[in-house]
């Protein structure tokens, strides 16, 4: 099962198309995080990065279209500062509570993730260009005893403020009585951003949905204990303006050849 959700922190944003023209190709990069030391391989066309449990991930190089980013994740406690155990998991061995068929999934076999509900985890991009884009993030997991509710914030001025994105997206792999199947389950979260050429973009997933809006769940065990990251989708969003004059180019190009 399959949910999604979407937040922006663009307005105005404006889709051209002219006769049916097509319109520029944005650039796309799919990422698979994943377990060092794991038997998860690489969902197919998504670029792999691996962590170790307990440990951050450094800013790590990558390439969307012909632009170089870099992208790093730590885990923060409720009041700011380093949680000091990221953590990076491999659902790897069904058994007891875990759904079987992970291994067939390698998307969501694994992800990174906070380690306790009161915990937030932070998303960054660096060195982005100065541009539209489409974040959409994964989450989900297969243990079969865990749920959790997301709030989601999101700034584009390095941190300086934050706005509230997304109130209390859902994923539910618990297994009902006698083991039935209500899950495994994941929920895909979009977001729209501009970047400004200069500043961090940084995304904060706090575990619980207690944030802001309505009221989450600070509960114990495996609920709302993680916010499961399996990984993400970031494109590009041609400028309008370019669009038009790709339109234009291609229109001109049509009656040249009716003459």
């Amino acid at each position: 099962m399959k949910n999604s959700s979407k937040g922006s922190l663009v307005t105005g944003l404006i889709s051209v198309s002219i006769l049916g023209l097509p319109l520029i190709q944005a650039a796309t990069l799919k990422v698979d995080f994943n377990v060092n030391g794991g038997s998860s391989g690489t969902a197919s066309g998504y670029t792999s990065i691996s962590g170790s449990n307990g440990s951050d991930l450094s800013a790590t190089s990558l390439n969307l279209g012909s632009d170089s980013f870099q992208v790093s994740i730590d885990a923060r406690n409720s009041d700011g500062s380093d949680d000091g155990n990221t953590r990076w998991i491999d659902r790897e061995n069904p058994g007891t509570g875990v759904w079987s068929g992970a291994a067939a999934n390698p998307l969501s076999q694994d992800w990174v993730s906070t380690d306790d509900f009161r915990d937030y985890l932070v998303l960054t991009f660096s060195g982005l260009e100065a541009g539209t884009y489409d974040l959409t993030t994964i989450h989900g997991d297969w243990n079969g005893n865990t749920v959790t509710r997301i709030d989601v914030q999101g700034s584009v001025n390095g941190g300086t403020s934050y706005i509230n994105l997304q109130d209390g997206p859902v994923y539910d792999a618990r297994q009902g009585p006698g083991g039935s199947t209500v899950g495994p389950a994941t929920v895909t979260i979009d977001n729209t951003f501009t970047a400004n050429g200069a500043d961090d973009v940084i995304f904060l997933f706090h575990a619980g949905a207690n944030k802001f809006g309505d009221a989450g769940n600070t509960g114990s065990s495996n609920v709302n204990r993680f916010v499961a990251l399996n990984g993400f989708e970031l494109s590009s969003v041609p400028e309008p303006s370019s669009t038009v004059l790709l339109g234009l180019g291609g229109l001109a190009f049509v009656m040249y050849r009716r003459k």
